[in-house]
Parts: structure tokens; sequence; C-alpha cells
């Protein structure tokens, strides 16, 4: 193969974003498209904004994820402190809890200290931010991280690229394996990644699922995650408002889907209250159902990546240089 130094990226979710940057500090020249007019602005810009630590996933026992989960928050943090701050979190523990709490604080600590070389804070919380559901008695608080400032944290990476960025760049298809035809112009590069999606006219895999959250209206803070209908639910504070989630659907959310949410959080959560609810954020990831594996698709004609989630961005952008 001949030598690289321009990579064309399309797709400009934060995902796309650091693969440039990651790609720029090593020497590559860059050319971003984006269908859109502004970047991250699709599952990126509606996401509940948490950069998990790797807790959420010791219910599945995916160490790797927690690994890497673990490595990369303390990466975000601080690369971007400005943009990305720290989180206290309380998991919120049924009365007929089967694990000792200890137990848990104590594991938890325990893995953060052997990748991150420090502890993450854990601790059996028994001042919980809501007079909640009778259910929950106490909770488990650990340290995560959130973006608090998402226009800030995509403006921060978009200084680190060397190259082009093109917003409303649709209609895209391969003339040829260096040359991506455009509703504009011709763009070429030496090679060419998908990032743009299950829903990009070049992505070779066309499943999906719907990810949405809610947003209500609020003055509470907090940041607390609940176990209901088999899956965590998060809540947390932004300015002026909580967002709760995350629901997946095969299906763009209907009416009656979310409202089934609302009396979802109604039984979690009451002093929500419910009419003042604002939105639904909606988002479109990669599979039938949420996954959690990143996939690295070599083509004729480009590399296509399926990158689930959001908090190893970085780590996933390694991984695509290196199959360069």
């Amino acid at each position: 193969m001949n030598k690289i130094q321009r990579i064309g990226i399309v797709g400009g979710g934060l995902s796309g974003l650091a693969l440039a940057s990651a790609a720029s500090k090593k020497g590559y020249e860059i050319l971003l498209v984006e269908k859109n007019n502004v970047l991250a602005s699709e599952a990126s810009g509606n996401s509940l904004r948490i950069i998990h630590g790797g807790l959420r996933y010791f219910q599945t026992l995916n160490f790797e994820r927690i690994y890497h989960s673990v490595k990369a928050q303390e990466d975000l943090l601080t690369r971007y402190p400005k943009y990305i701050s720290k989180l206290k979190c309380t998991l919120l523990l049924p009365k007929n809890l089967i694990i000792p709490s200890y137990l848990l604080t104590r594991a938890y600590n325990l893995t953060s200290c052997l990748i991150a070389g420090h502890s993450n804070g854990a601790t059996i919380e028994t001042n919980l931010p809501f007079e909640l559901n009778k259910r929950f008695t106490h909770g488990l608080s650990w340290n995560d991280a959130t973006i608090i400032d998402t226009n800030g944290l995509v403006d921060s990476i978009k200084d680190e690229i060397k190259g082009q960025i093109l917003l409303n760049t649709q209609g895209i298809s391969f003339k040829s394996k260096n040359v991506l035809l455009t509703n504009k112009e011709e763009l070429e590069a030496d090679i060419w990644v998908l990032m743009g999606g299950p829903l990009c006219e070049l992505s070779s895999r066309k499943e999906h699922c719907y990810g949405w959250n809610l947003i209500f209206k609020s003055d509470k803070t907090c940041a607390i995650g609940a176990k209901s209908n088999g899956r965590f639910l998060f809540f947390v504070s932004r300015e002026n408002q909580i967002a709760a989630g995350t629901w997946y659907t095969k299906d763009y959310p209907t009416e009656s889907q979310i409202n089934q949410a609302k009396q979802e959080i109604t039984s979690l959560l009451p002093e929500l209250e419910l009419d003042k609810f604002i939105k639904a954020e909606v988002g479109v990831l990669p599979g039938i159902t949420p996954t959690e594996k990143i996939e690295i698709l070599k083509h004729k004609t480009h590399i296509e990546v399926i990158t689930p989630k959001l908090t190893t961005c970085f780590h996933q952008a390694q991984l695509v240089l290196e199959s360069i």
C-alpha cells in the first residue's frame, strides 16, 4: 500500500471527531465530511452525556469494557477539564440486595486502583437526593464524569484537527477507492473511513435501533441510577433540567412508548413532576439491540467502523489507526 498522508472521514459525530483528532496528532491530513450543518448533532448530541467509568458494566462482568471505560474516563477528564467534569453518581440499592453493599464498594474501588492507580471513591450512601420509592433504602455512590458543555467539547476537538471539515455534505457514493462523490463535488483522500452510523447511505450494516432519553424541567440536582424492568435507568441533572434514560426501541419512539416511559419514571421518582416534560432526545445506534462491540470492517473502497460507545471514542480511534 502507498504511504497514507490524507485520511477522509465520513461522519462528524464525536467518534468521527475523535478519529480526526487522533490522526492529526500522528501527522495525517484530515478531510472530514458531515451531512448536517453542525457537528455531533445526532446520537452524540442526544446522549445522557455521562462518561461511564466502568461500574455499570459490573452487572455483565465485561472486564474488557470496564478496563477501557475507566482508562477512557481518566483520559477525557485530563484532556478536556473545561468541558468534562467529575460527577458523583448513586446507584439505588433495594432492601433485598443479594450481594452485600460493602462487597460492591470494595470490588469497584479495587478495580479502579488496579486500572487507574487510585480509588474511584465508591461508598455506601444513605442520604439519598429524593424521598424515594420505599424499596430503595440506600445507594452505592461513585465518581463518574459528565459532559458539561457539548458545544465547547466539540469546538475543542475540532481545533485539534489539521485539515478540512465540510458540512452539509450529502448524496455520497464512491467513484473509486480514493474518490468520494458528493452533492457538491468530488473529494479525494488516500483512504476513507466511514463512521456515519447505520443510516448513512454507504453503511453495510443497516440494522439499527433507537436510543432515547426524556428531558424534564427541574431545579433538583442528582445523578442516580435505578434498576427497572431488568436494566438500569439513569437520571442526570443539567441546567434546570433532568435527563432520564436510556430506553431502546426497534423503531422511532411513538407517543405511546414515551407515555409508558413517563409512567415507569413515576414509579421510580414521582418527584420529577411529569407535567414539566420537555421533549424526547433520540439517537440511532448500530444493531437491532444495543451492542458494546466495536467492529472495523475493511471494504474495497473504504474502512467502516461500527462504533456504539461515546466513552471510549479515543480508544476506538486508536484501533482504527492501527488497522490502516
